[in-house]
């Protein structure tokens, strides 16, 4: 005998499914961050989301915040790092305010946070993935902090949930609040779904569900979530005629990557190997003011004294010359009292080598006049050691092979470049007597 009940069950069922299944969504969550300017396993996290995208067709990246530290050169690897993979959303953390706001720098993209009322800042953004709408709000932890401008989050969350009422299906809330503040937020704000947490203080362990069936997802670096959504509050039937409500949001997987399992995407490792030799170049103290090499610990910076005539000094006596002239452009900018990293050094003296030839009195003379004619370009030469010349048939001239882009025909044929410049010279430590 037909049991009528059961297919009637069945049926409200499918009609259920059918008609719910508009604005309800399915999608993968990305979030990375908190590296605290540790970058040594970005370009397995690079290599990891690559292939998240390969495999996933919706996805919602959202970058946690608590990356950068006040080394410009190490934060503009995570700018690549997040620039390149396109985030979604970036969320302004505890780091990124001590170092855009405390140290008065300009914010190059735009960030999320509900509590810094600052230039750039935007409280929330939204995103439609299936029609459905999601809010993504920030709470930055500040409140130890001096700085202006930072308001109560929870007046802020409340304004604001006012605001999103009717506009939004989901909201999610990235957070650098303690553990026990992102709980009590959640139980203060029903309207909230998922609290992604951020910030040194928390724990990572598994997905936090609330009796009100809340979410907080915990993340290290880098985590992937599967998310199903469905419509809230809607109620359907089973085969027996039960009625089940159906949860808003379903968490199907929840997994960190294993990123010793990558090799790493090999484009964005050059960039971060490139972005090391700098900050290692940074570190490393090669060239003193008094000829001497020094580590931090016995650096001395004093008066501002140019220390030029004292490198063209030591070039003159380590090539035996008379004279060393130097176009404009191969220092690139002044030399004062102190240290110079190598890269430093890089970027005050230009890539041109040591060019050695001889030229007569007379045709010195000329060729300081003539260089007096374009005093103010770059073809003005500087002359070291010519108070200290004496009469004599030729003298040997140390300069750089730029030197023959103006001035060749004051060279001649006996002539001689070597294999290196003054950088290499300098980094090679052959001025220490």
């Amino acid at each position: 005998m037909v049991n009528f009940k059961k297919i009637m069950g069945l049926l409200s069922v499918f009609i259920f499914i059918f008609v719910n299944s508009f604005g309800n969504s399915s999608f993968t969550l990305i979030c990375s961050g908190n590296y605290f300017g540790e970058y040594k396993n970005l370009d397995k996290n690079y290599e990891a989301i690559k292939s998240i995208e390969n495999s996933k067709k919706k996805i919602l990246k959202i970058d946690i915040g608590n990356n950068l530290t006040e080394n410009n050169d190490i934060n503009k690897i995570f700018y690549d790092y997040y620039n390149m993979l396109n985030f979604n959303i970036n969320f302004l953390g505890t780091e990124e305010l001590e170092v855009f706001i405390k140290k008065n720098r300009i914010l190059n993209k735009e960030y999320i946070s509900l509590n810094i009322d600052y230039k750039n800042i935007e409280p929330y953004k939204i995103f439609n993935i299936d029609s459905v709408n999601i809010a993504i709000i920030g709470i930055t932890d500040v409140y130890d902090s001096e700085i202006d401008n930072i308001t109560n989050y929870k007046a802020e969350l409340q304004k604001l949930l006012y605001k999103l009422e009717n506009k939004v299906e989901c909201i999610f809330v990235v957070s650098d609040l303690s553990r026990a503040e992102n709980l009590d937020l959640i139980k203060s704000f029903s309207e909230i779904d998922i609290v992604i947490e951020s910030g040194k203080n928390i724990n990572i362990e598994s997905v936090i569900k609330t009796s009100k069936k809340q979410y907080i997802l915990p993340v290290n670096n880098l985590s992937f979530y599967d998310i199903e959504y469905n419509k809230n509050g809607v109620k359907m039937y089973d085969s027996f005629g039960h009625t089940i409500t159906r949860e808003k949001f379903v968490i199907q997987n929840s997994y960190e990557i294993d990123i010793d399992y990558y090799d790493g995407d090999i484009s964005f490792k050059k960039i971060i190997d490139k972005e090391k030799n700098i900050i290692d170049m940074k570190n490393q103290v090669i060239a003193g003011y008094n000829d001497q090499t020094f580590s931090k610990q016995d650096m001395i910076v004093g008066d501002r004294v140019e220390i030029v005539d004292n490198i063209a000094k030591k070039m003159s006596y380590y090539y035996n010359g008379d004279l060393v002239i130097a176009p404009s452009y191969v220092l690139k900018s002044g030399m004062y009292k102190g240290l110079y990293s190598e890269y430093e050094i890089d970027n005050i003296f230009s890539n041109d080598k040591i060019l050695v030839f001889y030229i007569t009195l007379d045709d010195l003379k000329k060729l300081i006049m003539e260089s007096e004619k374009n005093r103010g370009t770059s073809k003005y030469l500087y002359f070291y050691g010519l108070e200290k010349i004496i009469k004599k048939p030729k003298y040997k001239i140390i300069t750089f092979d730029c030197f023959f882009k103006d001035y060749q025909n004051y060279i001649g044929d006996k002539y001689n470049i070597r294999e290196y410049g003054i950088k290499d010279i300098l980094r090679r430590g052959l001025y220490e007597q």
